[in-house]
This record gives C-alpha cells, structure tokens and sequence, in this order.
C-alpha cells in the first residue's frame, strides 16, 4: 500500500473523514492512488466504500481492477448485506460494462443476492422510481423461485407489473414450467396482463401444451384491443364460439351504451372475419360521433375490394377529427389518387387548422410538383391564416425547395402560368431569403416572374 497515502487520508474505519478521503482517492488520475485507495476501502464497512469497488472493478488498470474484484467477493456476506441496497446502481453499471469479462464475479454476486430471504432484505426500501433496480431484482427472483406457491406468488406479481420487461420475464419463465395446474394458472393470469405480448404468449402457451382455456375468458380476448391477441383467440376457438362472437359483434357495434373502444374492437373483428354484415356496419358508423369508431369504419370501408376511394379519401380530409383525416393520406401513400392541390387548398381554407395544414402538406408531396408549389404559393398568398398554420406553409415551402433541388420535371404550359400568378400574389409576404431562393428555382425553369417576363415569354412562343 502506498504508506505515505495512507499516513496522510488516514483508515477508513477511524472516521467518516477518512471513508470520504478515500473516496476522493479512489477517483485519482493516478492508478497507484486509486490501488492503494481499494486496498483501504476493502477493511471498511461502510456501504459508501461497496459502491465505489463496484466502480473501480472495471477499472483500465489491471492490478486495480483485480483488487477490487477481491475486496468486493468480501462483501458476499450475510452481515453486510445492506450494504447490496445501496450498491445496486453501481451493480447494474457493471453487468454493462465490457472493458473485460466479469461474468465470473457478477454470478457470483448474483448467486449470493438470490439466496432465500436475501433478495427481500435487499428490494426493502427500494424506490419505485428506480425500475433498473426492480426489473434485476425480479429477474433474480425469478430464476431462483420454485414450483411451489412462492414461486406462483413471484411470477404473478411480475406478470401484473406495469413494466413490460418484468412481465415479459415473467411470461417467459412461466411458460417454461412443467404441465400442470401451476403453469395453467400463471398462463391464465398472463391472458390478463396490460401488454399485448404477454397476452399473446398466455394464450399460445395454453392453447400449445393442450391446457383448456375457459370460453368466457377466450371470448374476452376475441375483443382484446391488441388485432394480434384477437386473431390468436379466434383461432383457438371453436366454431360455436365463433359463431356467438360474431353475433355478439354484430349486436355490439351500433350498441350506444357500449363503449366506442369496444365497439370499434367489434367492427375491426368484423372485418378480419370478412363477415358479410361488416360493409354494412362500416357505412352506418362512418357518421358515428365517436372518433375511434368513425376510424375503425372508415378503415374497414376503405379496405373494400372495389371502394371509391377519391370519395372516400374526400370524406376523410372533410372530417373534424386529424385522426380520420390521416386515414387519406395513409390511402394515397399506400398509392390511391391524391386529391387536387386546388382541393387541398379548400381544405385548408375550410378546417383553418394546424392540422389540416399539415395533412395537406403530406398529401401534396404526392402530388405534381408544380401543383405543390401553386398551393403552397397561394396557401401563404391569401393572408388570413393563423400565426401557427402560416409558419408550417413556410416550412412546407422549405421543403419543396430542397426537393427541387432534385426535380427535373418541367412544368406544363397550365402549371407555369398558374405557379406565375400565384408567385406575383404571394411574394410580398414571403420574407428574404425564402423569397429569394423561390424566385431563383422558378426562374431556372422559366417560371414568368413578373408580368414583363410573361409577355415576353409570350412574345417568344408566337
């Protein structure tokens, strides 16, 4: 031990000064103070001096880091097994690191952590803010529990945690149980849980290994919100259960005193069924109040072999709700006709909101570019948009200019007269040097400027 260190921070156990020095020491540019700082806090007791020979097993300078591997193996005790609480995030840093294989000590230290009764005396305490810490606690916990009620107690809890890890874990070590009344229950129990995964692999558990899964409860997942728990549950059904699904699907959809999640979980059932009332359904609920449900109808319409879907992409834009109005722009995106840009500018100028602008903005990139640019032109021209709507026609224009940047299409005889008028409208109320660049990209495609460059285009044509 560097002696002279070691006169002057004192030992550890004469004081807290002398933990806190050591510490500091600890932390030292210098590997020679850092080693002889591990050996001092290896005699402490002090769960400060645990956490710090965490750090420092990692540590890049090899006799350091095998000093406090030793001194930490010396903490795998039952009398300073509080000591683990509070070392836990400097734990966890640890199994994350890769500067060298620590494998050997972290089992060692797990192996010791999930010792009967001293994963409860560790987790006691613990902040439910800190889900780092839970999710290795659990996952200790799991591996050690056992096929008895302890272990049913164990895996239960994490199958009804609100984080999706611990659930998963649980799932997991759940479904690896034997066959038999244990496992069923557990299984059962995911069926229930808040994610949909954990649905899923409840569901294909039981419905795999042969276990029964209790009508009432395979009908609750028939309704599920998740379309991948729906579709499982369907298919492990038998046909009279079907059967009473799809008639209670049918009675459920225009039921007001359901609720609209549930009624459109019914019609999107409807659908995947390819039931032959679903059509039907799908027109009457499209003028639902409910937005979920105008959503789900509207989906399901759309999907229809042979649907109109300039009519329904229309429909859709004139809705109050931004979540139908997206419904078109997934429609042209998946390659349905766009509507016109002189349509897309009615829109705006009828709903007035940030949204519509944007929904109109997504749309006119799959339109013509020169039909993008004539209603971004006179978007910004008619100068009675709100400050928010304004500033997204600015950006939209933005955007078009770099996407000229790549264009090689000319515009037509129409397009350049149309874009011409729109750009002597609009470019008082564009600010430099946005007005600048716009007038540059539409003279370097003959753009008429002004109405001198028009008539003399005019002239040139004759």
């Amino acid at each position: 031990m560097n002696t002279w260190l070691s006169r002057w921070l004192g030992k550890p156990a004469e004081s807290a000064n002398g933990v806190e020095a050591w510490l500091a020491a600890a932390a030292s540019p210098s590997g020679y103070e850092r080693q002889a700082a591990v050996a001092a806090l290896a005699a402490s007791d002090d769960p400060r001096a645990l956490r710090m020979l965490l750090v420092r097993a990692n540590d890049w300078v090899a006799p350091v880091r095998h000093a406090a591997a030793q001194a930490v193996l010396a903490w795998l005790n039952e009398r300073r097994l509080d000591g683990w609480r509070q070392a836990l995030p400097a734990l966890l840093r640890l199994r994350q690191a890769r500067r060298v294989d620590h494998r050997e000590l972290l089992q060692a230290i797990e192996d010791f952590l999930s010792t009967p009764g001293h994963l409860a005396r560790v987790g006691v305490g613990l902040p439910a803010s800190d889900r780092e810490a839970a999710r290795f606690l659990f996952l200790l916990s799991a591996k050690a529990c056992r096929d008895d009620a302890s272990g049913l107690a164990v895996l239960a809890g994490g199958l009804r945690s609100n984080d999706v890890l611990v659930a998963r874990t649980a799932v997991q070590r759940a479904a690896a149980l034997p066959v038999g009344p244990l496992r069923s229950q557990l299984l059962r129990e995911a069926c229930r849980g808040k994610f949909a995964e954990v649905r899923v692999a409840g569901l294909r558990g039981l419905s795999t290994s042969g276990d029964g899964v209790e009508p009432a409860l395979l009908q609750a997942l028939c309704f599920d919100r998740s379309a991948a728990v729906r579709g499982l549950a369907v298919a492990a059904a038998s046909p009279a259960l079907r059967a009473e699904v799809d008639q209670r699907a049918l009675a459920g959809v225009p039921d007001a005193s359901l609720s609209a999640r549930l009624r459109a979980v019914m019609l999107r059932l409807l659908r995947a069924r390819q039931h032959p009332g679903h059509p039907a359904l799908c027109r009457a609920m499209s003028g639902a109040s409910a937005v979920a449900l105008r959503v789900a109808a509207y989906e399901g319409w759309m999907a229809e072999p042979g649907a109109d879907l300039p009519m329904l992409i229309e429909r859709t834009l004139l809705d109050a709700s931004p979540h139908v109005q997206r419904l078109a722009v997934k429609a042209v995106v998946r390659g349905a006709p766009a509507p016109s840009a002189e349509r897309a500018r009615q829109l705006v100028e009828a709903l007035g909101t940030p949204q519509a602008m944007r929904v109109a903005l997504q749309l006119m990139v799959r339109a013509s570019p020169w039909d993008r640019g004539w209603f971004l032109l006179t978007t910004l021209a008619g100068g009675t948009l709100a400050e928010t709507t304004w500033q997204l026609a600015s950006e939209g224009l933005r955007a078009w200019l770099a996407d000229m940047n790549r264009c090689f299409v000319a515009p037509t005889p129409a397009q350049r007269g149309s874009v011409s008028a729109a750009w002597r409208d609009a470019q008082a109320g564009i600010a430099e040097p946005l007005r600048a660049a716009v007038r540059f990209q539409l003279g370097s495609f003959g753009i008429p400027l002004d109405r001198t460059m028009e008539q003399d285009n005019n002239k040139e044509s004759r």
